[in-house]
């Protein structure tokens, strides 16, 4: 699909888009904290969305981060220096309220009002999806300067922790997010766009603007990523699999100017088209793995 079909697709149809934005491209490194040149930009980008008259769920990373930063490296230390296992949870606990104010502070300018839903697996499976649905959908009827911010709740219990664990990142959130609400788009931004290398060990990598399962390219993708569990592979895998549900995927660098704007008009970034008619369960599974092995994407 050419960048020009891309623009055409876009225009008059991201009514919905889901923004995910991780750990690595969201916090400031010096800091611990979330870097307002990040997260001022983004909350202008979405602002300017809704005010178009898109329904914007924004998926976020960075609390745990955000609770070692506040509390500072003095907390006590299990055996041999390695953390507890509730450590995470409670360092969570602690960054939920620093993240939620920092997006309280700059949805502020633009007059909306971030909403911050802590969800479990639970929460966006079975039953309960049809609750959290609704809830999501009263929102943008309601509460129309509202923006639903969400994040897995990671200041739970260790069973939940670990069930937690099996998700990449909030890069799977963010693909049952987007499932949920039936979005148009997924729009993940990263610290760097998507190479057919990893740019931090390949000086040769060169991006890749467009995957399409009828041509994949061969990549060489990397594990995890430094701040979070997820990594590109992952990202990959959520985007390959949105695209046999009819939803497009876009991987883009999150200090880019209008990053959210230019990559959904294929301007920027990697965009993953949507199959042209949504796949079955089964058929879906099955394409997933068969691109996941086109690209090459391991996480060894």
């Amino acid at each position: 699909m050419s960048t020009l079909e891309l623009k055409k697709a876009a225009q008059g149809v991201a009514k919905k888009i889901v923004v995910k934005i991780g750990s690595e491209a969201l916090i400031d490194r010096a800091s611990g904290l979330p870097d307002p040149g990040v997260m001022n930009p983004l909350a202008e980008e979405i602002a300017t969305l809704k005010r178009d008259g898109h329904d914007v769920w924004l998926v976020t990373s960075g609390a745990t981060r955000s609770g070692e930063a506040v509390y500072g490296a003095e907390y006590k230390k299990g055996e041999h220096g390695r953390p507890q296992r509730y450590t995470k949870s409670i360092l969570a606990a602690m960054g939920n309220p620093v993240l939620a104010a920092s997006y309280a502070e700059a949805f502020k300018p633009y007059g909306l009002v971030p909403a911050l839903f802590l969800l479990t697996k639970e929460d966006i499976t079975g039953r309960a999806r049809r609750d959290l649905r609704g809830m999501f959908r009263g929102m943008h009827r309601d509460f129309p300067r509202g923006v639903a911010v969400i994040n897995a709740n990671d200041s739970t219990t260790n069973d939940e922790m670990r069930r937690l664990s099996q998700m990449a990142d909030n890069d799977d959130l963010a693909r049952r997010i987007a499932g949920l609400v039936r979005a148009h788009h997924l729009v993940i931004l990263t610290k760097n766009n998507l190479c057919d290398k990893d740019p931090n060990h390949h000086v040769d990598a060169e991006p890749v603007r467009v995957i399409d399962w009828r041509n994949p390219p061969r990549l060489d993708l990397d594990g995890k990523s430094g701040a979070g569990t997820g990594g590109m592979a992952s990202k990959v895998g959520v985007m390959l699999e949105l695209a046999a549900q009819g939803i497009c995927g876009h991987i883009a660098c999150s200090r880019e100017e209008g990053v959210i704007r230019r990559a959904l008009n294929g301007e920027t970034g990697t965009s993953f088209p949507a199959y042209p008619q949504p796949a079955s369960w089964m058929m879906r599974r099955f394409l997933t793995a068969a691109r996941m092995w086109a690209v090459g994407a391991t996480t060894g």
